[in-house]
Parts: C-alpha cells; structure tokens; sequence
C-alpha cells in the first residue's frame, strides 16, 4: 500500500489523472468528496482492493491503517510538523516502510529544516531514469513468472500451443524469450514518453531550475494561498493524530554551550511534564525520530504533549505531557521500534 501527499484538492485530482492515464489504479481523497465517497475509497483501501491512494493532510488524519509501505510527498509539507505526521503513516506497529519527498527547485532547502526539526538525516537520492524504471518492470514481470511457475498453477493447458510452435522447429527457448519479449515491449513506449528530470544543484540558489520546474514551483504557491490559511492549519491540529515537537537529544541541553541555543532549537518542558524511560538507545541503532514517531503514531497525542527527548547508549527519557503519560506508556508496552522491543515506564525522580 502507499500513499502520496499532495497540499492542494487540485492537486490531487490533477495527480490522479495521470495516474490512472499510465495505468496505475490511484483514487483521490480530499474535503470536496462525499463521506459515502471517501468510506468507499477508505474500504478499498484498508481491504488491500486500493493500494494507491493520493490525499490532502485534512482528509488523510482519519486514515489508520497499519499496512502502509510507503509514504510519498508529491508537494513539500506545509510545515515541518505535517511532515513528520506524514511519514508517520507508514512503519507502524513495528513494521518496516519508506517515505519519499519529492524536492524541487529552492524547496532544497526546506529539507534542512525538517532535518534539523527531526534531529534527522534525509537520503537524498537521483530521480530514477527510464532505464531504471524499465529494469524494474522487467524485474517485477519475472517475478510473475516465477510464481506463476511455482504455485501449482495448471500450465498443462497451455501444452498444446507450446507443442504447436515447437512443431514448426521452435526451441523452447526461443518460444520463451518471445513471449517475454511480448510483455515487456507493452511497457517500452510508455518508458520513452517519461521525461529526464536532472539533478538538482544545491550549490545554486534555484536559478538553474528547468523551466517546467520554475511553473511547478509557481503553481504550488498559488494553491496553497487559494487552498489554506493558516488559522485553519492550526485549527486542524486542535484533534489530530500529530507527532511531537521535537526539542533536545543527546546529552541535557541546560549543560550545553550557548551555540546550541539556536534558532529552531525549543525551551525545555515545564512543570506540566513527567519522565518516562525506554529501554532504547543509541546502541539500538534507533534514533530520536524513531522515537517521536513510535510515540506519536502508536498512542495518537497531540504535537503540543511532547517534550524532549534525552539519547543514550541503551536507554532513553522522553518527556510527556502529565494527562498522557498513562497512554503513551500503556500504547508503548511490548512494541518494537525498528525491531527492537520497547519497554517504557515512569522515569524515577532524577536527584
């Protein structure tokens, strides 16, 4: 299953389009649908019937599914915060999963804003080439094969059409390799119809964008200015399932330099805040991310109930609003964060 972000409700239609126009069966869910629409996308979805689903922030909050394998950003996140509730979509309950972001032009630089919101390094990655996505297809096609040899499927049938080609003195190779030949030249116009999307040079300031990048970068602006405000932005967070700011990692900030005090960094949490301690660390080869995600996702609070999280070897603190606290920690028992098995309890007071 995978589900790609788009900001605008044009967007996503206009997405969709091309989409089901290059045969990949996608379906919109955005705030212009009917409820009785968008629960039969929902149940498509869930069932396994839909495994492409393309959707603005505020119709995907209500979307709890555990399945999801991949999230795609086809617009940057309105913020940091969205993103992380984005991605938070996939590699639930312990499960494993991939996010993409697509970047163009100077939204470069918007990457390292989330990275440094998320305490976090992105890969960053070249645009697949045609030749790529036609290896791929080919790679995916003998897999077919493959299991369509091996499932106990009746090929016997089909004997008497294979007897009749080798009858006119073809090898089986020869009457294999046509048919594969066959099924992969389908997809060979549709591989030379894609566009060559170039790197993008992060030494410029986005002058050097293609022309089409430029537009796209335009056309985006103008749907977020059409579509949303920010007063509603913040309305919508009021009841949905967001992660957490993200505030100190590593070693107790208030111990730190005052470089470290810089923009973006948050204050430490106050009296309204308890400690609990995960059994996780460094070691676990889990980050500070990891974490907030695992939190966020699984018990479902507010982005405004999070604190800091506090890394070390083989242990962690994260501190959680007070009317929280017993849910994240009932949430959290005997889940995995990147295959290991969590254990979170109440901190002791520290001395």
């Amino acid at each position: 299953l995978s589900l790609v972000f788009c900001n605008t409700k044009r967007t996503v239609d206009t997405l969709v389009a091309h989409l089901k126009a290059r045969g990949y069966a996608g379906e919109a869910l955005h705030g212009d649908l009917k409820q009785s629409q968008r629960d039969r996308v929902m149940d498509k979805f869930r069932s396994g019937k839909l495994d492409l689903l393309v959707a603005t922030d505020v119709a995907a909050r209500g979307i709890d599914v555990d399945d999801i394998d991949a999230v795609f950003n086809y617009d940057m996140p309105q913020d940091e915060e969205y993103y992380v509730h984005r991605i938070g979509r996939t590699a639930r309950a312990g499960r494993t999963g991939q996010a993409h972001t697509f970047v163009v032009g100077k939204e470069f630089y918007k990457i390292k804003d989330i990275e440094r919101y998320t305490k976090s390094k992105i890969m960053r990655m070249n645009p697949p080439s045609s030749e790529d996505v036609a290896e791929l297809r080919t790679s995916s096609f003998l897999d077919e094969i493959r299991k369509a040899i091996g499932d106990g499927s009746d090929l016997k049938k089909y004997d008497h059409y294979i007897e009749k080609l080798v009858a006119e003195d073809f090898t089986s190779y020869e009457i294999a390799g046509g048919l594969i030949k066959l099924m992969i030249k389908n997809g060979e116009a549709e591989k030379n119809d894609l566009p060559t999307i170039s790197e993008y040079d992060s030494s410029s300031d986005g002058r050097r964008d293609r022309k089409g990048d430029r537009k796209r970068g335009k056309d985006r602006d103008r749907g977020r200015e059409r579509d949303r405000d920010r007063g509603e932005r913040r309305e919508r967070y009021g009841n949905e399932k967001s992660y957490g700011r993200e505030k100190t990692f590593g070693k107790d900030r208030d111990r730190s330099s005052g470089k470290d005090k810089r923009k973006g960094d948050f204050k430490r949490s106050g009296g309204n805040m308890v400690r609990l301690f995960m059994n996780v660390g460094k070691k676990s080869k889990v980050g500070a991310g990891d974490i907030l995600g695992a939190i966020a996702g699984e018990s479902g609070i507010s982005g405004s109930q999070i604190g800091a999280i506090d890394m070390y070897d083989k242990f962690s603190f994260v501190e959680v609003d007070k009317k929280v606290a017993d849910t994240v920690v009932e949430s959290m028992h005997d889940n995995t964060i990147k295959g290991n098995r969590v254990s979170v309890d109440f901190a002791k007071d520290r001395e």
